[in-house]
């Protein structure tokens, strides 16, 4: 969704893959080479953990980053699915450490209500006034209003149940190499080299049926 805001808006994108399989990590040299020879570069957007590869990016390639001595712009870092991973692995708290940084949240995943449209930003103050000057005045309604006070409050019961049911489901879903209910199934991959990261949610079947 960056990239598309990014052209909607007439803004250049450079798109650096991530490493291949079974990894999916940055690929922190190109992007660390990139910000040293574009200087035109002002935002870094990333996906922690990623979608669909599951793969929650490492702590000390982010630092790198933010560490460039010569690039001065903003690091977007994107939590969306963060509640699904380990509850060490946000860097929210890294915003009173490192000034150009912006971590992104959202409500529309373990929370299950993205009806409500709401995304928040943990970052510093003068960011925060950038982003208030590119907002429309009292943009938030409030029935949003009202849903987010719940979900912060009492609802905070119902993510985390939520989050276990879908750890669970995952697991349901993956199937022992005996395929033991569903004897057609030849061999199964989860997510090794395959689709998705080593951490993906998705499963991946070669199956022969009998005549």
């Amino acid at each position: 969704m960056y990239a598309i805001s990014a052209q909607v808006n007439d803004v250049g994108v450079v798109k650096v893959p991530l490493l291949p399989a079974p990894s999916f990590e940055l690929d922190t040299e190109t992007i660390y080479n990139a910000l040293s020879e574009q200087s035109n570069i002002e935002m870094v957007c990333i996906c922690s953990p990623g979608n669909p590869t599951g793969s929650t990016v490492r702590k000390e390639d982010v630092n790198k980053i933010l560490s460039h001595p010569t690039w001065n712009g903003v690091v977007i870092l994107e939590e969306t699915y963060i509640d699904y991973s380990s509850k060490t692995t946000s860097l929210a708290e890294w915003v009173t450490e490192w000034q150009n940084s912006v971590i992104v949240q959202t409500l529309s995943k373990s929370f299950s209500i993205a009806s409500i449209r709401l995304r928040a930003a943990f970052t510093t103050t003068p960011v925060t006034h950038l982003l208030r000057n590119l907002s429309i005045t009292y943009n938030i309604p409030s029935p949003t209003v009202i849903f987010t006070k719940y979900a912060l409050t009492s609802g905070l019961v119902i993510m985390a149940d939520n989050v276990v049911k879908t750890a669970e489901e995952r697991y349901r879903h993956e199937i022992s190499r005996r395929g033991s209910w569903m004897p057609w199934v030849s061999a199964y991959y989860h997510c090794h080299g395959r689709r998705g990261g080593k951490l993906s949610s998705s499963v991946e079947l070669d199956a022969e049926r009998s005549a």
